[in-house]
């Protein structure tokens, strides 16, 4: 893929939902195409839609550096390889975005909101909910923070956005995602 179309999905990123529900719906029965499990673990690509595993030991790959080894996890190398630097995942079970860049990563706010302005935080499994639950419809997008995160990327600010999210608390995390 050359360049120019890696800047063009960067500048218009995936677009996600109005309802945390239909992220929900649409994800639930997808499989991560690198080992083919529907983990609980799985995030989704803002820039290209790709569900890659997050936290999940399956499909990290070991990387030889002279005589050490590095273990890089998937979205560490999906990152590399859809949005070049930097890249930004929603966490579709905790209700976070994941930011990754340069081997570094944090947490973030999901930019889906309830109409207090609450995040979506920290689900359970949706197939222990009722069928007519309506848990995830109160959960809408955010357009004005999801083009935040659009811009984040687009101005390659997402390392700047990872060490704002350290200072506020929220944990450092490795090439390990």
């Amino acid at each position: 893929m050359c360049i120019r179309d890696r800047y063009q999905r960067r500048v218009h990123g995936y677009p996600l939902p109005h309802s945390y529900d239909q992220v929900i719906s649409e994800l639930y029965t997808k499989n991560c195409p690198k080992c083919n499990t529907n983990t609980r673990a799985k995030g989704l690509c803002l820039v290209c839609g790709a569900i890659v595993c997050i936290f999940s030991g399956c499909c990290r790959d070991v990387h030889l550096f002279g005589s050490r080894s590095k273990i890089i996890g998937e979205a560490s190398q999906h990152t590399h390889g859809c949005c070049v630097t930097a890249g930004v995942y929603l966490w579709m079970y905790e209700g976070l975005f994941i930011l990754q860049s340069e081997g570094l990563g944090a947490q973030a706010d999901s930019c889906y909101t309830n109409l207090f302005g609450e995040n979506v935080t920290k689900f359970c499994d949706p197939s222990m909910l009722p069928l007519n639950s309506t848990e995830f419809e109160r959960y809408t997008l955010d357009e004005e923070r999801y083009n935040y995160f659009k811009e984040l990327m687009l101005e390659s600010n997402v390392m700047s956005e990872i060490w704002k999210q350290v200072s506020n608390g929220r944990k450092l995390l490795n090439e390990m995602l």
